[in-house]
């Protein structure tokens, strides 16, 4: 704001010099009602019938757990969430009173790439998977030899960028795991229909593991993820100043402990 008050300024005569302040800033939005507004969006809207479809997946957990014993470290919650090349803020400049609230982005708030991050109940970060959009569903060979990859990522390529049924027994292999403890395992997941499905649900049971889902419409009151992760996740991702590097080597999405 204060930027294209001094390129107005430099149009009229004699206010050249015109410095456009921080005090004149606050003056002016005070004057004009301008405040800093948050980007609408529509959320998740719980069902009526929330607090019984909550009690009965508690009780299937708990079902679960007297039936194999899980220990911490063999229970666990994925969730998958798209970050943007662009990371627009949600606030921004507007008029007080006005509804709807549009941000201004460079134009790459529409590409991006999904990161599944999973936790277990002990507390220990499972490596990130990251999925990148690309045309054939496979990130060509000559990007591979100059990518710089973390040991706590695992990248892999889909047609639309998002996790699909093609693509969920790569997470299952490179993140979850084969079973080398012989010991059965549970596994939390949302009801996207890339982790209902049936070839999903087999390929979870020959790793020895359970598989319970979330109540549809109550992810952002039980899910782990959802509540406690995800959005931290991109709150620091936005935090970053250099966002840059990863246009060119998608090496700045790093999951640290």
């Amino acid at each position: 704001l204060q930027d294209k008050a001094r390129e107005f300024a430099r149009g009229v005569a004699g206010m050249g010099d015109f410095l456009a302040s921080d005090g004149w800033l606050r003056r002016w939005k005070k004057r004009n009602a301008v405040g800093i507004r948050r980007g609408t969006n529509e959320s998740q809207k719980i069902p009526e019938d929330h607090a019984q479809r909550i009690s009965d997946f508690q009780q299937a957990i708990n079902r679960k757990r007297g039936e194999w014993d899980y220990t911490m470290a063999n229970i666990a919650n994925m969730d998958e969430t798209m970050c943007r090349f662009d990371m627009a803020p949600n606030y921004t400049n507007n008029m007080r009173g006005e509804r709807d609230v549009r941000i201004a982005t460079t134009g790459g708030a529409k590409r991006g790439f999904t990161v599944c991050l999973t936790a277990c109940a002990d507390g220990t970060k499972l490596p990130a998977y990251i999925l990148f959009k690309e045309r054939n569903g496979v990130i060509p060979p000559r990007v591979f030899t100059r990518l710089v990859i973390p040991e706590n990522e695992r990248v892999s390529a889909s047609i639309n960028g998002w996790m699909t049924g093609e693509k969920m027994p790569g997470y299952l292999n490179r993140v979850w795991g084969p079973n080398l403890d012989d010991v059965r395992r549970l596994i939390i997941l949302d009801q996207a229909r890339v982790h209902t499905m049936q070839a999903t649900r087999d390929n979870i049971d020959d790793m020895d593991t359970d598989v319970i889902f979330i109540p549809a419409g109550c992810t952002l009151i039980v899910q782990p993820a959802d509540v406690s992760w995800n959005k931290p996740f991109k709150c620091k991702k936005k935090k970053v100043g250099d966002w840059d590097p990863i246009l060119s080597n998608w090496d700045l999405l790093r999951w640290k402990n």
